[in-house]
């Protein structure tokens, strides 16, 4: 994981869907880990502190709000805590949830595996089995959901008849232009011919 990861994809989700410009103050995300007993990754942090209260892409328990809710009924600790709860298959204290994918498959972050930076592993639960996830590290979860995001605006302008192929166009140019390369060209080859199947 990496705040430069974070901030290329960051910098993609305000060119294409626009952002806020709030803080969530490091108050509330420390008082976060004290109540779930664990030690928030230096990327997961920053995320948490500027991109979690701004960004349009669907976070699930990636997100603190502040100051509306109290700390046990904020997503980033009420989820990992239900789960935590659950009398079938309980998460180990040591796993901060971060995405709830599809029913009883989540991707959580194992802060027993903490890199010379400390980085922590993002890994998948099922059930009762851990496996390694696609996303190596954060970044590449949220770059997912922020092109996931955008896709949605665009099907939706599609769908309404209000789609260029210059704008399809200009946001492939943009994304290139940050450096995605290799695995994460994957969202692009998977989905973006059918936008320009249906732009005008």
């Amino acid at each position: 994981m990496s705040i430069a990861g974070l901030l290329k994809a960051y910098e993609l989700e305000r060119k294409n869907l626009g952002i806020g410009e709030q803080k969530c103050s490091l108050r509330v995300i420390a008082a976060a880990e004290r109540y779930l007993g664990v030690v928030f990754p230096p990327t997961y942090r920053y995320f948490l502190e500027h991109i979690s209260l701004n960004s349009k892409a669907d976070l699930l328990g990636l997100r603190l709000y502040e100051p509306e809710l109290a700390i046990s009924d904020q997503p980033v600790v009420s989820l990992t805590q239900t789960y935590r709860e659950d009398p079938s298959f309980p998460l180990p204290q040591q796993y901060i949830l971060i995405d709830d994918e599809a029913p009883d498959f989540m991707h959580i972050l194992d802060t027993t595996q903490v890199d010379q930076q400390g980085e922590c592993k993002v890994i998948c639960w099922l059930a009762d089995d851990f496996f390694d996830s696609d996303y190596t590290d954060l970044d590449g979860l949220y770059l997912e959901l922020v092109n996931g995001a955008i896709y949605k605006m665009m099907s939706h302008k599609a769908d309404e008849g209000r789609l260029l192929r210059q704008e399809v166009e200009d946001y492939i140019a943009f994304y290139k232009s940050l450096g995605y390369t290799g695995k994460e060209d994957r969202f692009l080859e998977e989905n973006w011919q059918t936008l320009f199947d249906m732009a005008s």
